[in-house]
């Protein structure tokens, strides 16, 4: 028979329970420093990010700044390009007055009514402006083998309205030793009829301030020494006439 209320007993040596402490002292001390150090990494990955969109921000400020700088260079130098022409002082003394509001003197006889006298302002006509640039020292050089004409001229703003004058220019050269009249044009692609330049778009364009030295040439030119004048046209972008100019090729410095 079974004896009944027997205590079993259970022997852990001292050695087990130290190494068990020491491992379970150990596991604690490194379960410590990995969360600490995953909750530094969190940190900093969290102040990384946030300093990166702040720069983001920043890359797209100075492109949006950047942008906007060279627009405003463009719109500057459109705005030089296209001036407006200035209108005469007596004009824009008399439309301040035309726009300015009326005030009333008081009078002995109110129910008199004035009569209101409208003013016009005649503007010159186009001929009758100062040109705002003129040609000088034209040279033309002949090259007979090529076929080739070479000239250049010494364009310069004569006017102090603007300070930039600019637009196309347009040189045609003229035989009239044959019958009809021989031309010869630059840029070649430019047709003229009677005398008169149609696609002055397709002229050469300029800008100056001061002055500068034109240079072109002419080619297939069957006989370059022949041509008695040149005639030189600068427009405005708009299509105003600047300058028309003749010179009598005799005039003219020749060289080859």
């Amino acid at each position: 028979m079974r004896s009944l209320g027997k205590v079993h007993s259970l022997r852990v040596s001292g050695r087990y329970i130290l190494v068990f402490g020491l491992f379970l002292l150990f596991f604690i001390v490194v379960s410590i420093i990995v969360i600490n150090r995953y909750v530094d990494l969190y940190i900093e990955n969290e102040a990384l990010l946030e300093e990166n969109v702040k720069l983001s921000r920043l890359v797209s400020d100075h492109r949006l700044k950047a942008q906007l700088a060279n627009q405003y260079q463009l719109l500057i130098e459109e705005l030089n390009q296209f001036d407006p022409p200035s209108e005469p002082a007596s004009a824009k003394k008399v439309l301040a007055q035309q726009q300015a509001p009326a005030t009333a003197t008081p009078s002995k006889k109110a129910s008199q009514k004035i009569p209101v006298v409208k003013q016009t302002v005649k503007r010159p006509p186009a001929s009758s402006k100062k040109p705002l640039v003129d040609v000088s020292e034209l040279i033309l050089r002949t090259d007979e083998a090529s076929q080739n004409l070479r000239f250049s001229f010494n364009l310069r703003k004569i006017s102090d309205e603007i300070d930039l004058v600019s637009g196309y220019m347009i040189v045609i050269l003229e035989n009239h030793k044959v019958s009809p009249a021989a031309l010869a044009t630059f840029p070649a692609s430019i047709k003229v009829v009677n005398g008169v330049p149609t696609n002055f778009r397709r002229g050469q364009q300029f800008a100056i301030r001061h002055g500068k030295i034109v240079k072109g040439i002419i080619h297939k030119v069957s006989d370059a020494k022949a041509f008695t004048k040149a005639t030189i046209f600068a427009y405005s972008f708009k299509g105003e006439l600047l300058l028309k100019k003749s010179i009598a090729v005799a005039d003219a410095k020749k060289s080859s």
